[in-house]
């Protein structure tokens, strides 16, 4: 009998870290941009002028220069929440052309947690006021 609950003990213990989940906190990585930053940028912005709003480029491509990646991921719960990359072009004279997002600005959910999302109850009363 004694054998058998020091098996079961030593077993729960190992399997701690499984049943039990550790606090991981949130990790952000990469560079938050919003859609209004984007909407302020025009074709007089320099490269210096585009890093003085945004900040410096994470990733600049040597066959590319006149491109400025702007990649960003937020993870919350080991579970990634946010994924985007923003990739602005520049001319010849490194001046603003236009950019690009690729990924989502908005947070990326699953299909089954947009199916169990609680409700907002202030988005609510917008959507039935409308």
């Amino acid at each position: 009998m004694r054998p058998l609950v020091v098996l079961f003990l030593c077993l729960f213990c190992l399997s701690g870290c499984y049943l039990f989940r550790v606090y991981q906190p949130p990790q952000q990585q990469g560079t938050p941009i919003t859609e209004v930053e984007l909407a302020e940028l025009n074709s007089s912005y320099s490269r210096a002028d585009i890093e003085r709003k945004l900040g410096s480029a994470l990733i600049e491509e040597p066959l590319r220069p006149q491109q400025l990646l702007y990649p960003y991921s937020k993870r919350e719960e080991g579970q990634l929440v946010k994924q985007y990359v923003v990739v602005i072009y520049l001319d010849q004279n490194d001046q603003y052309q236009r950019h690009e997002i690729i990924g989502d600005i908005a947070p990326v959910q699953t299909s089954q947690e947009q199916q169990e999302a609680p409700l907002d109850p202030d988005q609510t009363a917008e959507t039935l006021a409308e």
